[in-house]
């Protein structure tokens, strides 16, 4: 039974990687190609409300909070799209800043990758702040 629960919401991650996709998309072809943009409202509305939902899910079902903020789902590889989508930022944050100086190509929407970075760090930050407030008072309580 704890099989099938699993994969009830794979479906969560696998947009996440798409999310992935769309940054890569944007943040690293785009500039070095003619082809066209997947929407940044939409990728970024989606960023926050899976990271803002899922973290907030964590947060209050108080899953394994002796562990590290960053892994306290317990779920593993099926976040790891969240480094991912930050580490996709920092590409575009590094085409921006490093590359399109010296070659000339189409820059990434500064607004974008602003509002983009806003988000995961607004969102996880609370996350990690909340889950470290929760896990300092339940040691303080065991004491």
């Amino acid at each position: 039974m704890a099989y099938k629960i699993k994969y009830k919401r794979l479906w969560i991650s696998v947009i996440g990687w798409i999310l992935v996709g769309g940054f890569i998309n944007n943040l690293y072809v785009h500039p070095f190609t003619d082809i066209e943009l997947v929407d940044w409202n939409g990728l970024i509305t989606s960023l926050g409300i899976l990271l803002g939902i899922s973290g907030t899910r964590d947060y209050f079902l108080r899953k394994s909070l002796a562990k590290l903020p960053e892994n306290a789902s317990g779920k593993g590889w099926q976040r790891m799209w969240i480094p991912w989508v930050g580490w996709t930022l920092a590409g575009g944050y590094f085409i921006n800043c490093i590359i399109a100086p010296y070659i000339d190509l189409q820059v990434n929407d500064w607004s974008q990758l602003i509002t983009a970075l806003t988000v995961i760090l607004g969102i996880s930050g609370a996350r990690d702040v909340g889950l470290r407030k929760k896990d300092a008072k339940e040691e303080k309580e065991e004491e």
